[in-house]
């Protein structure tokens, strides 16, 4: 009798042990793992090696918020603009500074399919940058060099000729 205890306590130790295995293995199909990555924060420091990063190729810069009705107004023609000039060698990037970070901009990066990367700016980087209104764009030659501030709303035609020049 004691034999028999014996046995199906180990049996019952056995199966514990494989439902605990396996109940905590990570499920592939968990919400988790499925997340999208964060999209990347820039301060000040992490900014300048972005533009370091650039450097050999024009760079323009948008500074946006998902609030913004001229921004959202000019994000087409900015999208526009990039695929014209990405074979010419012209890189783009924005910059998100809405407060609520990730919680608005990824749903709305879900419904505006932004051909360039976007980044969210924080509070060091809008200070150092003396960013006091959007929508600003920046735009740096082949060197890294700030060449043109455009504060409010740019218009297609004036980008485009900007960076012809620079061309």
């Amino acid at each position: 009798m004691q034999k028999i205890f014996v046995e199906k306590s180990r049996l019952y130790m056995f199966l514990l042990s494989i439902f605990f295995f396996f109940s905590c293995q990570q499920n592939p199909q968990s919400p988790s793992s499925k997340a999208k990555p964060l999209i990347p924060v820039l301060n000040t420091r992490t900014f300048q090696k972005t533009l370091i990063d650039h450097r050999g190729h024009p760079l323009v810069v948008n500074f946006f918020t998902t609030w913004c009705e001229p921004c959202r107004e000019e994000l087409p023609d900015l999208i526009s603009v990039s695929k014209i000039y990405k074979s010419k060698g012209v890189s783009f990037l924005a910059i998100s500074l809405d407060k609520s970070g990730q919680k608005v901009l990824s749903p709305f990066l879900k419904k505006i399919a932004i051909p360039f990367p976007v980044y969210l700016g924080d509070q060091s980087l809008m200070d150092d940058l003396k960013i006091q209104a959007i929508p600003v764009t920046r735009i740096y030659n082949r060197k890294g060099k700030l060449i043109q501030i455009f504060k409010g709303r740019i218009k297609k035609s004036l980008l485009m000729r900007k960076l012809d020049q620079i061309l």
